[in-house]
Formats: structure tokens, C-alpha cells, sequence
């Protein structure tokens, strides 16, 4: 009889620790998995503005303004850099389904490559300000992004739409 009562109160110990340690450490699983696919969205526009520049130099002309919906339907300017070889494939959003895209950057000659992010993007983003080394706990606007440089990656609240950038 003692030993079922033993058994009983194990069983209720073990499911009351169980419950504190999700309660406790759930907070840091979803914040680590925000930190991993803010590095895979920081890795994504980083590997096309390393492409980007690659062309510029190599090629000696810029990459078309454009945007791609995946790997398998690139337009233009991701057809050129792909079939180039400067991109082996057009890297995934990680944090949604956008597309990533190439727009003229802060500077005549430079672009900028963004890429919206949908799922948790607020958290994202903030991971991203946090990895890139940014000040303060907000993260930049659409207004700030300029101001930032022209060799800079971060995150902004681009009109309501969290977005990760990189400037070539």
C-alpha cells in the first residue's frame, strides 16, 4: 500500500516539475528560436549583397531593381546572378514568405536588399537589431535606415512591415 502512495506522489512531483520547468525556461525555447531565424534572415540579405557586389565589380555594371518569390521562380536580376554563379540558389525567408528584393540603396551606386518578415517578425527584428550591434531596444525606422550607412544590415520598421536589410 505504502509503495502505490510512494508511486502516486512521485508521478504528481515529477508532472508539478514538469509543469515549472515549461512555465520557467519556455520564454528562452521561443527567444532562441527567434535568434536563429533572425541570423538566417541576417545570412539570406547579407549572401545577395555579397552577390550584388560581386556583380557590380566583376560584371562592372548594377544589378537590376527586382524581387524573387523563391528559388525556383527567380526574376531577372537573380537569373543573372545565379546562372553567374555569384549565388549557388536564391536563398529562403526564414521568417515568413516574402520575397527578397533589390532596390537602390542609400548611395547612387549602392543597393539595398530587403526582405519582409511575417512570422514573429517584431521579435525577429528585434533579434536582428540585437545581433547587428544596435543601440537601445527600438528598432529603426524607414527614415533611420538611410542614416545608418552604406555597408550596414539590421532590421526596420519599414511603414508597419518588420523587414531585415543590407545595404551593397
Amino acid at each position: 500500500m505504502s509503495n502505490v502512495l510512494i508511486g502516486i506522489i512521485g508521478v504528481i512531483l515529477f508532472i508539478g516539475l514538469a509543469l515549472a520547468g515549461a512555465l520557467f525556461l519556455g520564454p528562452r525555447f521561443q527567444e532562441s528560436t527567434n535568434n536563429s531565424k533572425a541570423s538566417a534572415a541576417v545570412q539570406a540579405v547579407s549572401q545577395v549583397s555579397s552577390a550584388v557586389n560581386m556583380y557590380q565589380v566583376q560584371e562592372g555594371k548594377s544589378a537590376t531593381n527586382s524581387a524573387i518569390s523563391g528559388p525556383t521562380t527567380p526574376t531577372a536580376s537573380y537569373t543573372e546572378l545565379v546562372t553567374g554563379q555569384y549565388l549557388k540558389a536564391v536563398p529562403s525567408n526564414p521568417a515568413g514568405t516574402g520575397a527578397i528584393s533589390i532596390s537602390d540603396g542609400p548611395t547612387a551606386s549602392s543597393k539595398r536588399i530587403t526582405m519582409p518578415l511575417s512570422t514573429n517578425a517584431q521579435a525577429i527584428c528585434e533579434a536582428i537589431h540585437k545581433q547587428t550591434g544596435g543601440t537601445g531596444t527600438t528598432v529603426p525606422t524607414a527614415a533611420n535606415i538611410a542614416a545608418i550607412g552604406n555597408s550596414a544590415t539590421g532590421c526596420a520598421n519599414v511603414a508597419g512591415t518588420y523587414t531585415a536589410y543590407a545595404n551593397s
